[in-house]
């Protein structure tokens, strides 16, 4: 993990945690009102897009919505929170190099709750 911290999301990071959060999560209202004021503070040093909206770790993190990339090999893109909130969206690929970008948020298919 590399340190970005405090920017703000781009377009595609709030298109794609906006698509998540529609959906029926537990505390959903509460991190759908976080989501409005987070900020980006790493980034994966893989080179892939994930980013962290924590400045580390933090317990009780868990998975709390999933939805596959359509056009892909099955990669997927992950929301994880905890009790604090809004902890993480990651995304996870199959081939061999890490995208270098979040794809467009239309193109998430099988949204569903962890």
């Amino acid at each position: 993990m590399t340190d970005d911290s405090g920017r703000a999301l781009a377009v595609a990071e709030r298109e794609i945690l906006a698509a998540l959060l529609e959906l029926p999560i537990r505390h959903g209202w509460r991190l759908r009102a976080e989501a409005e004021r987070l900020r980006v503070r790493a980034v994966c040093g893989c080179g892939c897009p994930t980013v962290y909206f924590t400045d580390g770790p933090v317990g009780g993190t868990e998975l709390v919505a999933e939805a596959e990339v359509a056009g892909t090999d099955g990669d997927v893109v992950l929301l994880f929170a905890s009790a604090s909130g809004v902890d993480s969206l990651e995304y996870v690929w199959l081939g061999d190099l890490p995208p270098t970008g979040w794809p467009p948020a239309s193109s998430l298919i099988n949204l569903r709750v962890r």
